[in-house]
This record gives structure tokens, sequence and C-alpha cells, in this order.
């Protein structure tokens, strides 16, 4: 009997195991993919809130990233008026690879994630959410190509103080030789001394 039980446990080890990697192959898959098809400073960006994907199939993003001592930033925006807002922060948030950032809602400046769209062009009305829970994670960060993985809990700006509205959040953005604002933070310190790939 306990033996079943162990053979059964490591059965269900192993099947977790390839089923995570297959995940991670599928989603760097997708990842080389969109970058392939993209133009410099252009970014596809994937993000599904709840059952609901955010962002047209459609949507091209371009935008630039900022780099600080204490803080990464990026604003993106498509070609619809969407916009995403990712932010990292603290001191030499870079160093340790790879970039992983916890996002809470209190703490703004260790990490955050802002969403946003317009739904009703005549009338000039949005949607936008805010990341509440969760985590940034740098699938692929160098000079050339950022890929970034956002998991969690997102609220809407309006319900942005009741977590009970809160809804799940998965999202996927991949840059291509994005425009860099160094503001004094060179860019070896930040993807080594080759800064290319």
């Amino acid at each position: 009997m306990m033996t079943r039980n162990v053979l059964w446990l490591f059965g269900l080890l192993f099947i977790t195991i390839i089923h995570s990697c297959r995940q991670k192959d599928t989603l760097e898959q997708k990842a080389d993919d969109w970058y392939a098809s993209l133009h410099d400073n252009q970014a596809r960006i994937e993000v599904k809130i709840g059952d609901t994907e955010f962002y047209g199939q459609k949507s091209l993003f371009t935008g630039q990233v900022t780099l600080f001592e204490d803080l990464f930033s990026t604003t993106l925006t498509d070609q619809f008026q969407g916009r995403m807002i990712i932010s990292m922060g603290g001191k030499d948030w870079y160093r340790n690879k790879p970039i992983i950032r916890k996002v809470v809602a209190e703490n703004e400046i260790n990490a955050s994630v802002k969403m946003g769209k317009i739904i009703d062009q005549k009338q000039m009305v949005g949607e936008g959410y805010m990341m509440a829970d969760g985590q940034i994670e740098a699938l692929t960060f160098t000079e050339d190509k950022i890929v970034l993985k956002i998991t969690g809990k997102a609220g809407k700006y309006s319900d942005f103080a009741a977590p009970d509205h809160y809804l799940p959040v998965e999202g996927l953005i991949v840059y291509k030789k994005p425009s860099i604002n160094t503001g004094g933070l060179s860019k070896e310190k930040v993807f080594g001394p080759n800064t290319s790939k």
C-alpha cells in the first residue's frame, strides 16, 4: 500500500514537472515568434484579466524604457490608445538575475503594473486596471529584447480599494530593441558588458 502511494506521488510530481516545462517552452516560443514579427521599438502585449483578453490581437505598442539606479520604467502605447506602464524599483533593482519583483498594493515603489484602454471613442470613456498582488518576472532582459511575464491579481482603478473585486491577471510583454533613456545609469551596468544579444 505504501509503495503504491509513493509511486503515485512520484508520478504526480513527474507530470507536474513536465507540464511546467512545456508551459515555459510554449511561452518562450510565443515570445520568440512575436519578437521575429516586430520592428525596432515595437512591443506585443497579451494580458488576460479574469476570462477576458484586455488588449486586442491587432494592438502593436511603442514606447520607451527609462533606467535609473533605483527604477526601471516603461510606458507602452498602442495605435488604439491602449496603454501599459510597468515599473520596478529599489536600490540596484537590476543586480540580481533573473529579475523578479513582487507587486503589492501598498508598495508601488517596489513594482507596479497599470493597464488602460479606451472603450468608447466617441465619449472618450476608458477602462483601467492596476495590479494589486503578484509578480513581474523578466524572462529575457537585454538591450535588444525585453520579455516580461506578469501574474497575480488586478483591480479596476475605481475599485482598487476593494480586494474582493480583484480579478486574476496574467500577461506577456515582448519588446524588441526598445528606445532606452538611461537617466545617468549606463546600459553596461544594467545589461552587462555585452549589451546586445
